[in-house]
């Protein structure tokens, strides 16, 4: 393998330091799983200049620090394998074209939406039937076009129709 490809090892490993974790198990999922998942499907082959690993690691610390959901993550990397690195769009200007960016608004009032839309499922939850819970977080999940926080969105449903977090 050339110098311009890099080996995998490398690859990782610049990964891993460019997001300051000494704990590499994020990276590995996202580059076993996402990178060379999108790169299957798409029938490229992996070299290093594809997502650059200071890409990849943006992308990372973007879910971990949960400026994006993971949904938005997987999104944007599909974006990124599918163009050129040299001539692309900053990862920040991505996320703004792609309106991918978590939701600044208050959970609240979209928790609230979907509670009104669907109350046979709220009325479940108020009653003890917390697996039911997960119905109104994908009606959250819908209405915020998958930019909200599945786990904020849940706990402040169960906090809303008095279930236990």
């Amino acid at each position: 393998m050339d110098d311009t490809n890099g080996s995998g090892v490398d690859y990782f490993e610049q990964v891993v330091k460019a997001i300051g974790s000494k704990n590499g198990k994020r990276a590995v999922n996202w580059i076993a799983h996402e990178l060379l998942g999108q790169l299957a499907a798409q029938e490229m082959k992996w070299t290093a200049n594809i997502v650059p690993p200071l890409e990849m690691a943006e992308l990372v610390k973007l879910v971990e620090t949960k400026e994006i959901t993971g949904t938005a993550g997987k999104t944007l990397l599909k974006h990124l394998t599918a163009s050129d690195s040299q001539s692309r769009p900053t990862i920040s200007s991505l996320l703004d074209k792609l309106n991918l960016r978590s939701l600044a608004t208050d959970i609240t009032s979209l928790c609230q939406d979907a509670i009104a839309s669907l109350p046979k499922e709220a009325e479940a939850v108020r009653k003890g039937n917390e697996r039911v819970v997960m119905r109104l977080v994908g009606q959250v999940m819908k209405l915020s076009g998958g930019t909200a926080d599945a786990q904020k969105a849940r706990s402040t449903l169960l906090e809303l129709l008095g279930g236990t977090k």
